[in-house]
């Protein structure tokens, strides 16, 4: 037969401290962080080297990962963001993406003459960097309202044009409309809807 031992420990329960003290310091400076400079031109073009060698902009040293923004308009990189990195094994600056956002939108009313009609668009209104592009360059979507009838439309793009000492985007819209059993040139004033993006 089993023979069965019990046995019984005590058990004491101590409570903590009546109170905690925590000091704290600022301690030693930690390595700073990604600056965001801004000045206009590329960062290669704009940035000086100081008598110890460091590199500057705007008087405040440069480092790795920092970044830099191109405020030059008339420069083919405008708007574009730069970091600072070592590639391979030079310390350069690389243009990392555009700012712009490359798409345009807008509501125009336009009056319809023999189904036709013409909008000029200003290239600085669709992209600041897209001076130097071709119609080319260009995806265009439009649509036509304020018509109760069907409508068909065919949309042109034009080559570039200065107008009143601006770069146009000339875009051409041709339209007819369905009413009573007929195909007929679309005339009046109607509301054309935009969007253009650069590709």
């Amino acid at each position: 037969m089993t023979e069965i031992l019990l046995s019984s420990e005590d058990q004491t329960v101590f409570g903590g401290p009546s109170s905690v003290a925590i000091e704290v310091d600022f301690g030693p400076s930690g390595v700073r962080g990604s600056n965001i400079f801004a000045a206009y031109g590329k960062p290669s073009l704009v940035q000086t080297i100081s008598t110890d060698g460091s590199i500057k902009i705007d008087g405040q040293s440069i480092q790795i990962f920092d970044m830099y923004i191109n405020l030059l308009s008339s420069d083919d990189e405008y708007l574009y963001l730069y970091q600072y990195h070592n590639v391979s094994g030079t310390d350069a600056w690389e243009a990392i993406v555009s700012l712009s956002p490359n798409t345009y939108s807008d509501n125009f009313t336009k009056t319809f003459i023999d189904g036709e009609t013409t909008i000029l668009i200003p290239l600085i209104s669709i992209d600041p960097s897209a001076v130097g592009l071709s119609s080319n360059n260009f995806n265009i979507q439009h649509s036509i309202v304020n018509n109760i009838n069907p409508v068909s439309s065919s949309l042109s793009v034009g080559s570039v044009i200065e107008d009143t000492g601006i770069l146009c985007l000339p875009i051409t819209i041709k339209a007819i409309e369905y009413d009573e059993g007929l195909w007929s040139n679309l005339s009046g004033s109607k509301t054309i809807h935009l969007l253009i993006t650069v590709v």
